[in-house]
């Protein structure tokens, strides 16, 4: 199998996401339903995954994914997507030009990490939301656990801003960071990203990784996933000023880059 990792994203995280959803294997032909929202956990199943990366920006599918996942004999590997700004105490127009996004991942396990996980994403969302949650970087270290790995998006990183919207942020980075390189998107603005984190681990400690974000499970469902951030963003179907109109976001073109 390919050294890219499948990175699966539920339609809990809203326009940030996919259109996965994390109900038990089978719910759907139980249901007496032809067609539905696709499973996670069905997915596991049919493909044999023994572990299963999902990457959210709120953690209300974890534990049913935990569960549902083990069920089918695959462990969860959960990251937590966060906004990080310069303060979160400036909840103003200027403070949303600082903002970018990492993602925490959980590795330990499971217990001590996900209260810490719980504790940073309850902080994101009581003292630093504006329009999203939000931590700082102060406070991304302050609560930064031992047992949790830092990666670095693709498309949203301090990176990705600071090439595609001039932006000028300097992180204060909690851990190394894993840079994660996205695979055959076929995305315009992949092309500048690419120099961006090349330049980065040349004059920084850090890894690369290479990740396929999967939004849906065939290539068929992409109008499927537009029409759901058509719908959130309150745009158009044929003109949703949308730069994720790739069809490649699916598990199919993971499974064909082996």
């Amino acid at each position: 199998m390919s050294d890219v990792i499948p990175i699966f994203s539920t339609a809990a995280s809203l326009k940030q996401g996919g259109i996965f959803t994390v109900e038990k294997a089978g719910s759907l032909a139980k249901s007496g339903h032809k067609r539905g929202p696709v499973s996670l956990c069905d997915l596991a199943k049919e493909e044999g995954f023994k572990r299963l990366y999902l990457v959210d920006d709120r953690m209300v599918n974890m534990p049913t994914a935990f569960k549902n996942l083990k069920d089918v004999g695959c462990d969860l590997i959960f990251g937590l997507k966060l906004v990080v700004c310069e303060r979160m105490a400036d909840k103003n127009e200027a403070s949303l030009k600082t903002e970018s996004k990492v993602i925490v991942w959980m590795a330990g396990d499971g217990g001590e990490d996900y209260r810490a996980l719980i504790k940073l994403a309850t902080v994101a969302a009581q003292e630093g939301f504006y329009y999203v949650p939000r931590i700082d970087w102060d406070g991304l270290n302050r609560l930064w656990h031992k047992d949790f790995l830092l990666a670095l998006p693709f498309y949203s990183s301090f990176l990705a801003q600071n090439t595609l919207t001039f932006a000028t942020i300097v992180p204060r980075l909690p851990a190394v960071p894993i840079c994660l390189r996205e695979i055959g998107q076929e995305v315009a603005t992949d092309q500048l990203i690419n120099p961006a984190i090349d330049g980065y681990l040349a004059a920084n400690p850090g890894t690369e990784q290479r990740v396929k974000s999967i939004y849906y499970a065939r290539r068929e469902d992409a109008k499927r996933f537009q029409l759901w951030r058509a719908a959130l963003g309150r745009k158009s179907w044929d003109k949703p000023n949308d730069s994720m109109t790739s069809r490649e976001f699916c598990l199919t073109a993971w499974k064909e880059l082996a």
